[in-house]
Parts: C-alpha cells; structure tokens; sequence
C-alpha cells in the first residue's frame, strides 16, 4: 500500500521530484515531498496547488480523509 501512495503522490505532477516516508505511527503516515521546476522558481503558490492536487488524488483513490 505504501508503494501505491509514492507512485499516486509522483504521478500528480511532473514538478513532484522526490516523495520519502518520514514517519509512521499506528495508522498514520508523513511524507516529505519535493519540488523543482526546471524552468522557473517555485512560489508557496505553486507548491500549494500540486499539495492540494495530491491530497485530491489520494482521497479519490484510496477512500480516505487526509489531514493537510
């Protein structure tokens, strides 16, 4: 299952270059993501919407409510 939740959090957004399990504790997972863009400098606005669009994409798939 974790597997799946590092190839849905890549597959997001082509700006998404790293995905790494940080943490686990009982049910609960943190993941550390990065981002680059070869092409121009990341605003917090930018990074915001892949985030929001990733959350998205793992409540959609896998049926649960995520913390932010």
């Amino acid at each position: 299952l974790l597997g799946e939740v590092v190839k849905t959090l890549r597959k997001t957004d082509g700006q998404i270059v790293s995905v790494e399990l940080v943490d686990s504790y009982e049910d609960t997972r943190t993941f550390r993501l990065a981002y680059q863009n070869s092409k121009k400098t990341l605003t917090d606005k930018d990074v915001e919407g892949i985030r929001k669009k990733a959350l998205k994409n793992l409540e959609k798939k896998f049926g649960v409510r995520l913390k932010n």
